[in-house]
């Protein structure tokens, strides 16, 4: 069952991250385009990683099944970490207008020295018996890089030092992995408030650059689930053919459901609320919270339980029931959103005939 709830938390992060980090793109204010490319850098980096977790556990034995891939997306990882807090330096100086030569050369150096030593042999990425010493090592320029940016950091007003503190936070939670992860299994759970920091990193910058709704914004949102539903069309064909699978599965209808239900309606929502003058935004931003969040509740399940279908073979992992409860809470959410934002445009509509 912990390997279920670990699912949800991993889809849900992918999807959350990858969604903020594409409204930070959108933004027209060019700091906000910078940590929406940390955003998108930092969900698909962690996807080459979490992506097989969630697949080892949808199926028996699956970590040993999987190792080899596991390992890989470690490393994707582990580089994608690194870029993601070099283009964190490079936001801080932008933004704190900072000049410091031999601050740049110790960053680029860490950078590097990092990624040489991830991509080294030594480190026996592919396998099921990796080189904890070298997990150590490639880890001690990571560790000084994020020292230093805490630092610099915390010295700054404002959103910086919010920034100082989370990274603070994720480090805390990743260096015990580091060093007892191999010797105490339980420890591995700190990877999962280390994975919130780094979600709230990139949720406290969105909300910062982000400080009013439009519906224009809408907009956004529809956009963002054509992404996901395109993408989840090509998982499927990909996914069930590299394990030549042929049977029935939930996976080759979440593109659909993604386009109809986000895509779809989020155009036929802005349209509607756009023949609206004075849009009450404080009364949709309720059912647009539920909309959002019962949609993607409601397509995170449906995408593990298509993995499931194709890889798990039957084999009971955990309890169907209360699968479907934490899947019907999705449905519910988003039924209930859609309703109330229709009843909203129907009652205005109504108003401004009259």
């Amino acid at each position: 069952m912990a390997g279920l709830f670990e699912s949800i938390f991993d889809a849900l992060y992918l999807v959350l991250v990858i969604s903020i980090g594409i409204k930070l793109l959108l933004l027209e204010d060019k700091s906000a385009k910078t940590f929406g490319v940390m955003g998108v850098v930092l969900g698909l980096g962690d996807s080459f990683h979490l992506v097989p977790r969630i697949m080892a556990h949808m199926t028996q034995n699956g970590m040993e099944q999987f190792a080899s891939i596991l390992s890989w997306g470690k490393m994707i990882t582990s580089i994608t970490m690194t870029i993601f807090y070099l283009l964190y330096y490079k936001h801080y100086k932008k933004e704190n207008h900072k000049e410091n030569k031999m601050l740049d050369c110790t960053i680029y150096f860490l950078t590097i020295l990092r990624i040489i030593l991830t991509v080294l042999p030594q480190n026996k990425w592919g396998t099921s018996d990796p080189n904890l010493t070298w997990n150590i090592i490639r880890n001690i320029p990571f560790t000084i890089m994020g020292i230093i940016l805490i630092a610099i950091s915390y010295k700054e007003k404002g959103q910086f030092r919010k920034y100082s503190i989370l990274i603070a936070l994720s480090f805390i939670f990743y260096v015990p992995v580091v060093l007892f992860a191999d010797k105490y299994a339980i420890v591995g759970m700190l990877m999962m408030p280390k994975t919130v920091a780094y979600f709230m990193l990139v949720y406290v910058a969105y909300k910062h650059y982000k400080t009013q709704f439009k519906t224009a914004d809408i907009l956004e949102t529809a956009l963002i689930t054509l992404i996901f539903g395109l993408s989840a069309g090509v998982f499927f064909r990909e996914f069930t053919k590299i394990f030549a699978f042929k049977g029935k599965t939930m996976l080759s209808v979440i593109h659909t459901h993604t386009l109809i239900l986000g895509f779809v309606f989020g155009i036929i929502l802005y349209l509607l609320l756009s023949r609206i003058k004075n849009v009450d935004y404080k009364k949709i931003k309720m059912p647009m919270k539920l909309w959002n969040a019962g949609l993607v509740l409601t397509i995170v399940m449906m995408w593990i339980k298509g993995i499931y279908q194709v890889i798990g073979k039957n084999t009971e992992l955990f309890n169907q029931n209360m699968f479907s409860g934490i899947s019907g809470l999705g449905h519910i959410a988003l039924g209930v959103g859609i309703v109330w934002m229709m009843l909203y445009i129907v009652k205005e509509s109504k108003l401004q005939i009259l």
